[in-house]
């Protein structure tokens, strides 16, 4: 069985919360997953024995911690192979910026500033929608 781990949030009055970890069984469950309704979405595809992958990974968390009204997500690549070659997956790290299901933007490689700078785009996105 190919599965892989996602942490989902759920929307409350705007705010994104931890609800769960969601197993994903296969790719359509994993493509229902990238169109639930959230306004951003950032995936990660990584692999465990990675090593870029294992160094940016603690700074992920602490990024779905600080911007909880944006939902992250992370793929194994090893898990769900045929999924993350359909997103044409060449490297790992690689990340997906989504909004509204449109890919906004991608950042391939383990670069935190990058990175930072990314989420910060996609937030300014929103808040530019809002006002």
């Amino acid at each position: 069985m190919v599965s892989c781990i996602i942490r989902l949030f759920q929307e409350c009055d705007g705010i994104y919360s931890t609800m769960s970890i969601h197993l994903f069984n296969g790719k359509s469950e994993m493509c229902a997953g990238f169109h639930i309704q959230a306004p951003q979405v950032i995936a990660n595809f990584s692999a465990s024995w990675c090593g870029p992958c294992r160094i940016i990974a603690p700074f992920y968390v602490e990024l779905s911690e600080k911007h909880q009204s944006v939902m992250f997500l992370t793929v194994d690549v090893d898990e769900l192979t045929e999924f993350s070659t359909s997103w044409d997956i060449k490297a790992t790290p690689t990340f997906f910026f989504l909004k509204d299901g449109q890919q906004l933007d991608k950042l391939v490689g383990a670069n935190k500033p990058e990175l930072q700078k990314k989420v910060t785009a996609i937030l300014d996105s929103k808040a530019s929608c809002e006002t």
